[in-house]
Parts: structure tokens; C-alpha cells; sequence
């Protein structure tokens, strides 16, 4: 287990390694954020997810918790650095056993859009450490295909809801 450096929202600005991928809904804002919400949901479209417990009770907002269990046992705590309610939610991990993280934050921003469509940018922002620094540098497009990987899947997950 390491501790991850707890880290605000300056951190997208000042990471080492930050990808951002953004596409339009077929849905609203509040629909996407509900979903987002549901710790059922998140196992449904990120392919390394085992499964999200949220530590903290509902109503969720800044300071709130969860743990992330994902597909290798690995797990990751994480707390919430932003919370708009259908606007936006980012996170950072504040202990993991997954290998090579100084610190690590995600932010999820909704636009909403005519017709009850919305746009979603996903920011995905690390400190690597030890080899993970060369893992990033040399395959860092292979990373950010992941992520998109994962936003496509969301994509056909939340407009069949």
C-alpha cells in the first residue's frame, strides 16, 4: 500500500501527465451525474473496475469518500476535491496498492446542451513514480486509448438507459 499525495484541483494544471477526452450525450447533465453517483454503474463501463463502495453517506459533495476495488484486487481510496451537483465531481486517490502512483485525480465536467444533450470532459491527471515515469513517457498514447476506450463505453452505457 502507498499513500498518494492528496492534491487539489491546481493539479490538472500542474501534473506531470494530464489527457483530457470529451464527447456528447444523448442524455442530460443530471442523468450522466446520477449515474455517476450509482456505485452499481461504474463496474458497467470501466472494464477495470471490480466494484465502488462509497465511505461517506449520502448527500455526496467535497470531502466525500469511496473506495474503488478494480479487476486485479488492486484497490484505491479516493476523496473528492470538486462536487457540483450535475456540473461536475473529481476526485483524487489518497491511498492505492496499484504500483507507480505519486498522485493521481480525475475531473468530470458536464455542459449541458440544447435538446437534452450534454458534454462531458473527462481530465485524467497523474504523478507517476519509478518505472511508471518510462511506462508514461514511452506509451502514453496507449494510456490515453484506454481512457477513450472507456469514454465510448460510457457513451453506448448511458444513452441505453
Amino acid at each position: 500500500m502507498a499513500i498518494c499525495r492528496t492534491v487539489d484541483m491546481k493539479f490538472f494544471d500542474t501534473a506531470p501527465k494530464v489527457f483530457t477526452n470529451e464527447l456528447e450525450l444523448n442524455v442530460s447533465a443530471e442523468t450522466v451525474f446520477a449515474s455517476f453517483q450509482r456505485a452499481d454503474d461504474w463496474p458497467l463501463w470501466v472494464d477495470s473496475i471490480a466494484g465502488v463502495e462509497w465511505t461517506t453517506l449520502a448527500p455526496f459533495g467535497i470531502g466525500t469518500t469511496r473506495r474503488v476495488t478494480f479487476t486485479n484486487d488492486k484497490f484505491a481510496d479516493e476523496l473528492f476535491i470538486a462536487w457540483q451537483e450535475n456540473k461536475r465531481m473529481a476526485f483524487c486517490f489518497t491511498e492505492t496498492d496499484q504500483p507507480g502512483t505519486n498522485a493521481f485525480a480525475e475531473d468530470y465536467q458536464l455542459t449541458e446542451l440544447p435538446n437534452g444533450r450534454c458534454k462531458l470532459v473527462w481530465r485524467v491527471a497523474f504523478d507517476p513514480a519509478g518505472i511508471s515515469k518510462l511506462v508514461f513517457l514511452l506509451f502514453g498514447f496507449a494510456v490515453n486509448k484506454v481512457f477513450k476506450t472507456a469514454l465510448a463505453e460510457f457513451k453506448v452505457f448511458i444513452e441505453q438507459q
